[in-house]
């Protein structure tokens, strides 16, 4: 495993002398995970894990000692705020010493969470003095911590933000499912992959599942299980498979709806803001699971592409609620919606039906990190001439050269 993604597994799990060992081994400062943005310094400062925090605070790696984290929604409910930043993860927990090392590296201790929190008002909220102390030594300009009736006071109307904070949270979280207008028509992209192509990905499929102890696995989605097998199982055609994807799909994707894409070679993986965020493999059949009830995805979008031929079964399709209607493909055709409109696979009624299935989601970071390399790059050559700001060393940039990001910020600029 990438020792930068062991790095934020072991800070995740608690396990301080994994993560030191994933440093040592080039972990650097871990991999920021997308659907939280946690990174394994947000993880490490959350559960006080002090050595670790020192290691990562002192490692060659470029440590985001800001970062803020997602909303982390359950079940429709914003269960914890996003912008928690890794200051205010340790102060929530109470990790005084976790928070000295902090601000010993210059953490911004002004930074407010989705809530409008501060470090400091989190620790008064929550109680936790020694926090409070350390962060209010920062503010010598401050009056000393009120007492009586004045801290009483002070505290209620914290109280009061944070009840008024947990109903705009529960305003976020409806939006989460809220479909943009972009996204409201499903539609179909035709011939993504041939019928050649279909043929290699089933048969690889067949024969992995033969030789997969469990077969088919029915428990990966809880909520709503499909007869499945995650693609990166299928070792033979995973790498094949999504870059196929990255190109064929996701380019059609972003020139449609205006997201982030570059078909320079070895440089898409790079520089566009789509992600998978779940890819797999479903079989449907009469006597197994014919088809799917309604629901959602949680993904920006999602897409099927069916690869077997359209008649070796009958019914079958897509069901979208919005539409009251069952769309159905042929084999290589890949049909798309948006994650968020409820969707069932309407039951066959005789044969079989296989499908690559895939969750997409916008990576808001990276185009957000990329926006800045572009205003960057833009103000560098703006004190040059033509001829000079084409030899503009590109290190400063990372692996996306800035005639790529150029291309991009035309189509989602907006």
């Amino acid at each position: 495993m990438d020792p930068r993604c062991q790095l934020t597994r072991c800070a995740a799990c608690c396990d301080e002398e994994g993560g030191l060992e994933a440093i040592r081994a080039g972990g650097g400062s871990g991999k920021r995970e997308r659907e939280t943005g946690y990174t394994a310094l947000h993880y490490a400062c959350h559960f006080g894990l002090v050595d670790l925090v020192t290691a990562l605070l002192n490692s060659d790696g470029k440590v985001d000692l800001n970062g803020q984290t997602k909303d982390l929604i359950l079940s429709g409910a914003v269960v914890q705020s996003g912008g928690q930043t890794p200051l205010h993860l340790a102060t929530r927990a109470g990790e005084a010493d976790v928070v000295r090392l902090l601000l010993t590296h210059n953490a911004d201790s002004t930074l407010v969470d989705y809530d409008g929190f501060t470090a400091m008002e989190l620790a008064q909220l929550g109680r936790k003095e020694r926090v409070f102390a350390l962060l209010q030594h920062l503010k010598p300009e401050a009056p000393e911590a009120p007492d009586g009736l004045e801290a009483l006071e002070a505290l209620e109307a914290l109280k009061q933000k944070d009840r008024l904070a947990k109903e705009a949270s529960k305003l976020r979280a409806a939006k989460q499912l809220e479909v943009p207008d972009h996204l409201r028509q499903s539609y179909t992209l035709p011939k993504i992959w041939t019928l050649e192509e279909c043929n290699f990905v089933l048969n690889a499929l067949k024969d992995a599942v033969s030789k997969r102890e469990s077969g088919w696995t029915t428990d990966r989605h809880a909520a709503y299980a499909t007869t499945d097998v995650p693609c990166s199982e299928v070792a033979e055609i995973d790498a094949w498979v999504r870059e196929s994807l990255s190109k064929r799909v996701f380019s059609k994707l972003s020139a449609r709806h205006g997201w982030p894409y570059s078909e320079n070679e070895g440089h898409f993986a790079h520089s566009q803001g789509l992600y998978f965020r779940d890819l797999f493999f479903v079989k449907y059949s009469v006597d197994g699971q014919a088809g799917l009830s309604l629901h959602r995805d949680g993904s920006i979008v999602s897409f099927n592409i069916l690869l077997n031929k359209a008649t070796d079964f009958e019914g079958g399709g897509t069901y979208v609620e919005a539409d009251d209607r069952a769309y159905q493909i042929e084999q290589g055709d890949c049909f798309v919606h948006s994650g968020k409109l409820r969707h069932g696979g309407q039951p066959i009624t005789k044969g079989e039906r296989f499908i690559l299935v895939a969750f997409v989601d916008l990576d808001v970071w990276l185009v957000e990190n990329l926006s800045e390399k572009l205003t960057a790059w833009n103000g560098a050559c703006s004190e040059r001439n033509t001829s000079t700001a084409s030899q503009t060393d590109y290190t400063d940039f990372g692996s996306v050269k800035p005639d790529i990001v150029v291309h991009q910020a035309a189509t989602w600029s907006d």
